[in-house]
């Protein structure tokens, strides 16, 4: 293992690529496939899934006028038990595709921080990414695409 100098990430040394993957954007990336039915309870699954997941993960919510589309991003190879978790958890209802897409750092972003370890959206009543996701749609309606990305850094 090697601590990336630039960022603080630590990943696993390949004398082949000694760039950081956090760095240089090489992350996987991996598409909800939504049911076609509504999902009980959903919002409790998903905190207990959130509180599982390997830090670095970033969840994206994006809203196209098309439509809404949920996508995970993480580093190579650390998505892999979060997203059979994930269809598992939900009885195979949805799942995580994996996509070849590139991962790219916004241009333009706002940060917030929260010390909830299970951020109060996802425990609240209702479905979070259909709140989250309508917003998102009804921005996107002016013309421009839009996106929500939630960054899971640690469990702190």
């Amino acid at each position: 293992m090697i601590i990336c100098p630039q960022c603080g990430y630590e990943y696993e040394y390949d004398d082949s690529d000694t760039t950081c993957p956090l760095c240089t954007g090489r992350w996987e990336t991996w598409e909800l496939q939504f049911s076609a039915v509504a999902l009980p309870r959903i919002q409790e699954q998903v905190g207990a899934w959130l509180a599982q997941a390997p830090p670095p993960l970033v969840i994206e919510i994006a809203a196209s006028p098309n439509g809404v589309k949920v996508k995970l991003h993480a580093p190579p190879g650390k998505a892999q038990g979060v997203v059979r978790s994930w269809a598992s958890m939900i009885h195979q209802q949805t799942r995580w595709k994996h996509i070849e897409e590139p991962f790219s750092p916004a241009t333009s972003f706002m940060a917030l921080k929260t010390r909830d370890h299970i951020p109060r959206l996802v425990a609240g009543e209702g479905d979070p990414f259909l709140a989250i996701g309508g917003q998102l749609v009804g921005q996107a309606q002016a013309g421009a695409d839009t996106s929500l990305r939630i960054w899971i850094l640690g469990v702190e």
